[in-house]
């Protein structure tokens, strides 16, 4: 409430990463509309309206629950350091925490497949002499890998990094890309699609495109700050 409305929107431009990483498995209700029997305008927008609104109930009880426990302990700091070293930390976030570990351990193949493919297309092309598997288990490998060094090597700003990239590319994935999808595919397919879907197809490009700039010149100026401090 102190903040000024720049301090305010500056701090936000640099959460926006991890607001969107938090919400991105909202992909996997979104992506049933390509396989949906010639899905209507009005069919897909029941299932996008309806999986947005349930998304966002679930986090909301979880941002509010984790503020009701938590709030006037986690000023400035995050969710993992509000127990003082050598407290207790009681069983039911204990519990939480592993449950939370355990799925992120069994979705990252699903959450990974999308960047292996990628990659596996810019490096070896529609054809390769190396094996499938190979070339699976080396993706996976390097994905992995770079990540945990960041991690490891850099662990006083692995947040900020994780800010910086979740922000530009979060803010295109979620916003940019899929609605450049819409409005391209579209066309060349001659795929119906309502006027109110194009507006905001339009406006989830441009939505995605200011997000990522903002986002990225917030983290960038925040990272550089950080490093130069840790070197000082």
């Amino acid at each position: 409430l102190t903040m000024s409305a720049f301090d305010f929107s500056f701090a936000l431009c640099g959460y926006v990463g991890k607001l969107i990483f938090a919400f991105v498995n909202h992909f996997t209700i979104v992506s049933l509309v390509p396989v949906m029997k010639d899905p209507s305008a009005k069919s897909r927008k029941i299932l996008i309206t309806a999986s947005t609104v349930a998304a966002t109930a679930i986090y909301l009880m979880a941002s509010l629950g984790g503020f009701y426990r938590f709030g006037s302990s986690a000023i400035n700091t995050d969710a993992l350091s509000v127990f003082k070293a050598g407290q207790i930390v009681p069983l039911p976030y204990t519990i939480a925490q592993l449950a939370l570990g355990f799925v992120l351990i069994c979705s990252f193949p699903l959450l990974c497949d999308p960047a292996r493919s990628c990659l596996d297309s810019l490096i070896f092309g529609n054809s390769s002499s190396v094996s499938p598997v190979s070339r699976h288990y080396l993706e996976t490998g390097l994905i992995v890998a770079v990540p945990t060094a960041v991690a490891y090597f850099l662990k006083d700003q692995a947040d900020q990094f994780l800010s910086l990239f979740a922000g530009f590319c979060g803010s295109l994935l979620v916003f940019s890309f899929p609605g450049s999808f819409v409005l391209i595919l579209s066309r060349r397919f001659k795929y119906s699609i309502s006027s109110t879907e194009r507006a905001l197809a339009y406006f989830c490009v441009i939505l995605g495109a200011i997000l990522a700039i903002l986002s990225t010149a917030v983290n960038v100026s925040k990272l550089y700050t950080s490093l130069t401090a840790t070197k000082a």
